[in-house]
């Protein structure tokens, strides 16, 4: 479980950082720029465990609570952001449901970012890069998911996930 959280948590904050420069500045870039705060975050996806004899797969499927988060897209294409929100999860096994909750999740960041229609590139201050696919942007809403399929391998055990992250902000 540890791990799922582990890989949960990286997902996100990989989800809201930042991208690499480009001095040539679409009509969309105008669109994204300005401060946005979050209104919602929907999260959905599976995982597969296997040990090489058993395997199972978790379901999983929540939305975001306590929002408190926004980023600020700026003109120069560089982003920063701020605050926290936590996660209420239904995981699935074995037709077995059970709720799992993340609170206080910090959510501090910056870096550089790019849009070419739909993917909005992003890369963090640590140089960790991510792309999202923009749903909606316009004046006052703005709206991405992202796909993260991740195969990690602990103690012999092989955890393989897909996840989708849709993350909807309203511009302040």
């Amino acid at each position: 479980m540890k791990l799922i959280k582990f890989l949960f948590f990286t997902t996100l904050i990989l989800s809201l950082t930042a991208c690499n420069n480009d001095d040539d500045l679409s009509e969309n870039d105008t669109e994204i720029e300005g401060t946005w705060k979050v209104i919602e975050i929907h999260y959905e996806g599976t995982s597969v465990t296997s040990d090489g004899t058993n395997s199972f797969e978790t379901v999983y499927m929540g939305d975001g609570v306590n929002m408190d988060l926004s980023m600020t897209f700026d003109g120069d294409q560089t982003f920063s952001s701020e605050g926290d929100y936590g996660i209420d999860l239904t995981a699935t096994v074995s037709g077995q449901s059970f709720p799992i909750s993340w609170t206080n999740i910090g959510f501090q960041s910056t870096g550089t970012w790019e849009f070419n229609d739909p993917t909005l590139s992003i890369i963090d201050a640590a140089g960790e890069s991510a792309e999202m696919d923009v749903i909606e942007v316009n004046d006052t809403q703005l709206k991405f998911m992202q796909t993260i399929n991740t195969v990690e391998t602990q103690n012999g055990s092989t955890v393989t996930q897909d996840i989708n992250a849709t993350f909807t902000f309203e511009k302040l």
